[in-house]
């Protein structure tokens, strides 16, 4: 280290002398503690001037690196010869570290405030749509229970109506088929093989509402006098009957299920029977049957046989069904 001098003022003897000064009462416990040679013994000697005579001192006391370098290492004369802090110094340090803190956590919580205000901005629209989903959920699930409340009380009740069809009608099995008897052009007696119907034939005209009436008796089917004889050609046959009673079902209960090549026999009062081979079935509302349509054969030119009874829900003010169900057949042989 090349010799040069360092001139130590006030402040640098009172910052590095001062744990020294601290006890005047005992300067030579002090000096007995310290080192007898080297750097330090030569600081504390101008410390005692400085201290002695602070008003005649106008002119720091002069190390120099020569006077000390061969009594000290380089570590310990760097720490002797550097510059000290003062008081005011090291208070406006701390001062402005501790600013330098408060700062840094303001604005931590700055940026953590900023930072959740986003994330709830983010959640804010989902909690909204399961919010909305939650309530139309709800309303759903209460539709649903009341639509299924008030179809199982329709079901049940349409059903109970349907099983009990109209009212003031007989119900009682007519008894000795074979002794019924009617002209000999005339229907007597159909059977429908598939569903198992046997039944008599009777004459039925129109009501006040010209509407083809049904006949008393459940168990019984119904010629419309104002339809074809069997046989006539070009012609059909149009039969009514009850699809069930109040608490029975009727003579057309299972018509609905008949297909095309299902067949159908008619005798007629002289004992010929006629067979009948089923072309269709359909199923119209009451208000839309087309009469003109139902005595007309389903097969130009040869004769044809028509049966309709009556579907669907069964109304109990007006005492019907609101559907009917028409089976369209030709003669056969």
């Amino acid at each position: 280290m090349s010799a040069e001098s360092i001139q130590f003022n006030r402040s640098f003897l009172y910052g590095r002398i001062r744990p020294y000064e601290s006890k005047p009462a005992e300067p030579q416990a002090v000096r007995a503690a310290a080192p007898k040679n080297g750097a330090i013994a030569d600081v504390q000697k101008a410390a005692a001037t400085v201290k002695s005579a602070p008003q005649a001192h106008t002119k720091a006391p002069i190390l120099t690196t020569s006077s000390i370098a061969p009594r000290m290492s380089p570590a310990a004369q760097s720490k002797v010869l550097r510059p000290a802090m003062t008081l005011e110094q090291a208070v406006l340090q701390k001062q402005a570290t501790r600013i330098d803190f408060a700062d840094k956590a303001a604005n931590w919580r700055s940026e953590y405030k900023t930072q959740l205000k986003a994330k709830r901005a983010k959640l804010l629209p989902n909690y909204a749509l399961f919010a909305m989903a939650a309530v139309v959920f709800a309303v759903g699930l209460a539709a649903s229970l009341h639509s299924f409340r008030v179809d199982t009380k329709v079901t049940a009740a349409a059903t109970a109506r349907a099983a009990a069809g109209p009212t003031g009608v007989d119900e009682s099995k007519p008894n000795n088929l074979d002794k019924y008897a009617v002209s000999a052009d005339l229907p007597r007696i159909i059977q429908i093989p598939k569903l198992g119907t046997k039944a008599r034939v009777l004459q039925v005209g129109l009501d006040t509402k010209n509407a083809v009436v049904a006949p008393a008796n459940i168990h019984d089917a119904g010629w419309y006098t104002g339809s074809a004889k069997p046989g006539e050609a070009g012609k059909a046959t149009l039969l009514d009957g009850h699809v069930s009673g109040p608490t029975q079902p009727g003579v057309f209960k299972n018509i609905a299920s008949l297909r095309a090549g299902d067949s159908i026999l008619l005798e007629k009062g002289d004992g010929t029977t006629l067979t009948y081979v089923v072309v269709k079935t359909e199923k119209v509302a009451a208000e839309n049957v087309d009469m003109q349509r139902a005595l007309t054969s389903v097969t130009k030119g040869k004769h044809g046989l028509n049966l309709i009874s009556c579907t669907g829900k069964f109304d109990k003010q007006t005492n019907t069904f609101a559907d009917r169900v028409i089976v369209y057949a030709e003669q056969v042989n």
